[in-house]
């Protein structure tokens, strides 16, 4: 646990600590933990076996024993390693499954998009993990929801960002995305936890289907408090009672609503194609963090009739290594980045522009 004392860490994740002990636990019952700064170094080695065997004054300490301590002799080797021996049964049937390790890519790419955008990098089995930047379409005609709103929980803030609008037409990535402190802990939320089915302030919203799977809501709590962020004890999914969540509730069942009420719309156009499939057709992925405050959904058919270039979609592959050399010299995050970027620059290069 964390000292009393101790300065608060800015976008922390847990009150307490990050909930290594829980994990380490799970894992197996020995496990040593080495860790270097450039001055510092600790270790520690444990059985569990042998630390349950002695007897506590204060059966609820977890304190545990330092092997080592002291400076750092290779300040150029810093970092920290953890190594888990005597695996659970169960821990090692996971580990042998050979869907485990894409599994595990999978979950960390959706859990940490946010941390992995902003640089973080993370390899399993020497496999980089590349966050996917979340996306709406955006126009001079056709603009999602961005506003921020401000909550005070108990005497302390919270920032909340919340966007809604529309993404590529696939059902099962349809819902709200909900990240507390950077850590997503709902994807794609379609339930009446996130308001679907159920009736809000008066407005009854419908259940999710296909016509709809173009939805994307997004929510991002804030918080120098963690305590009070609206995730659970685990920090894996939404407190649907915590009052920074019921406070934003009303907020994101406006949000859906205006964004239901486009897609019935669309759905129920006599022509085809309509000014208002023109109008998403004619719309460009926006990264979230290019989308201007805006505070209700907007569109305008006067801008579907306008003639637009052709645009086609280009896609192939190159060696890993020198993709992450090119993504790297450029300053970006992720693949589509890379392909513009790298077309911009021959189509300028060859002045075809002109």
């Amino acid at each position: 646990g964390r000292p009393d004392n101790a300065p608060l860490i800015p976008g922390a994740i847990g009150e307490f600590g990050v909930g290594m002990k829980r994990a380490l636990f799970k894992i197996g019952r020995y496990f040593e933990v080495t860790s270097n700064t450039f001055s510092d170094h600790f270790s520690i080695r444990q059985d569990v076996d042998d630390w349950e065997a002695v007897k506590d004054e204060e059966p609820n300490s977890w304190n545990f024993q330092f092997a080592e301590s002291g400076s750092n002799p290779e300040p150029s080797k810093t970092g920290t390693t953890i190594v888990v021996r005597k695996l659970h049964s169960y821990a090692i049937e996971e580990f042998v499954n050979l869907n485990f390790a894409s599994r595990l890519v999978k979950e960390l790419k959706e859990s940490h998009a946010e941390s992995l955008a902003a640089g973080l990098q993370i390899t399993v089995n020497t496999i980089s993990v590349h966050g996917e930047s979340a996306a709406l379409l955006q126009s001079e005609g056709l603009k999602p929801i961005r506003k921020e709103l401000a909550l005070n929980i108990a005497g302390k803030d919270i920032s909340a960002r919340m966007l809604a609008g529309l993404g590529e037409p696939k059902l099962l990535d349809a819902g709200w995305y909900i990240y507390c402190n950077g850590r997503l802990i709902e994807r794609a939320e379609k339930t009446e936890k996130t308001g679907w089915n159920s009736a809000i302030d008066g407005d009854k919203t419908p259940k999710p289907h296909w016509q709809f799977r173009r939805f994307r809501g997004y929510l991002f709590f804030e918080s120098q408090s963690p305590d009070v962020l609206p995730w659970n004890t685990t920090k894996t999914g939404l407190d649907t009672e915590a009052p920074a969540y019921r406070q934003v509730k009303s907020e994101m069942a406006s949000s859906l609503g205006q964004v239901i009420s486009f897609l019935n719309e669309l759905d129920s156009e006599s022509t085809d194609p309509g000014l208002l499939t023109a109008l998403v057709d004619g719309a460009a992925m926006k990264q979230l963090s290019e989308l201007e405050p805006n505070p209700s959904f907007f569109y305008d058919l006067a801008a579907a009739s306008q003639p637009r270039a052709k645009e086609v979609r280009i896609s192939y592959t190159r060696d890993q290594d020198i993709f992450d050399k090119v993504r790297s010299r450029l300053g970006v995050r992720n693949k589509r980045e890379v392909g513009e970027r790298t077309f911009d620059y021959y189509v300028e290069s060859e002045d075809l522009n002109e």
